[in-house]
Order: C-alpha cells, then structure tokens, then sequence
C-alpha cells in the first residue's frame, strides 16, 4: 500500500514490522525491541495507532522518544528506511526518562533533550551499524549497560497496563 498523494498510511502497512522480546537485561524495563523496514515505494507520512506505550526509537540517525499517544500521531519517514525501536514497560519510561509521561503525552521529544550527549553517544554507535540486526544490537547493549542503575517498575503498574489493554469484549482502553 502506497500513498502518492501523502495521505498517511498505517505504519504497519507501509514496511515490514517485527517485534522481539527484549534481553534478559531489559525485560524488567521494555516489552519489546522492534524494527519496521519501510518499502522504498512506500509514501512519506505514517499513522501510528495510539497504544498508550512509550517508546525509543531510532529514525535517521536520531533517538526520539515517542510519548504515550491518545491519538493518532503522524509522522514524516523516508521510504526504504529503517526505523528501530524499544518499548518501555508499564511505569518504566518516567524512571529512565526523569518525568511523568504525562508531560510528554502525544510528543515527540529528542532522546538528548533527556540523556544530552550520552544520546548522541548511543545514536552515533547505532547509526555506525551496518545493518539492521548490528542496530538493534547496538541500541539493546547501549540500554542494558544502563539498566543496572535504573529501578524497575512496580509491579502493579503492568496489572493497571494491561488491565486497561484489554482485547476481550470488556470495556478496556474504549471506556477511557
């Protein structure tokens, strides 16, 4: 599915997404690790679906922290490439982040607005990989060598999460 007229297209339809599990360093702190290699016919502007997560990613040489979404955030890609990605577990985010994800809500805010120069450090070290797998590799040992200083998340706050993520027929994120 292409869009010529850059008419935003699902993320997940314009490229090839997959998600990992995270390694044991980081399964306290992430859900998942994660790459969408954009088809290079693929149109310019992605819808992501709101999913109430918070994510790390990698786009273009930059860390962004892509802030918990309520609505459909767009962004603009550049077809053929390739975006990675991590995904802070319920209530992780504001520990590695230093604030409360409702400061950042719908936003799209630079990894070194957070981190400064270990930001650039870390995008440096990841833009150097020579594909895909190597990114995901740098990002995930970059994240792991810090994970010892950050405390995990409470526990309940997976239970609230995924209490609220419902897909059975009970109300779910629909009632919020």
């Amino acid at each position: 599915m292409t869009s010529d007229d850059n008419t935003p297209v699902l993320s997940g339809a314009i490229g090839e997404y997959r998600e990992f599990d995270p390694p044991a360093a980081l399964e306290r702190h992430f859900l998942c690790v994660w790459s969408n290699t954009l088809r290079p016919d693929a149109g310019s502007l992605s819808a992501v679906v709101p999913d109430g997560c918070v994510d790390i990613t990698w786009i273009d040489g930059d860390l962004v922290v892509a802030g918990p979404d309520v609505a459909v955030a767009l962004s603009t890609l550049t077809p053929g490439s390739t975006v990675i990605g991590t995904r802070f577990g319920p209530g992780a985010a504001s520990r590695w982040l230093g604030l409360p994800m409702s400061e950042i809500v719908g936003g799209r805010v630079g990894l070194s607005q957070f981190w400064g120069a270990l930001a650039r450090e870390i995008a440096q070290r990841i833009g150097d990989a020579s594909s895909t797998a190597e990114r995901m590799r740098a990002m995930q040992a970059a994240l792991s060598r810090l994970a010892p200083d950050v405390k995990p998340p409470p526990p309940d706050m997976g239970f609230a999460f995924n209490a609220l993520k419902t897909e059975s027929a009970g109300p779910g994120m629909a009632v919020i």
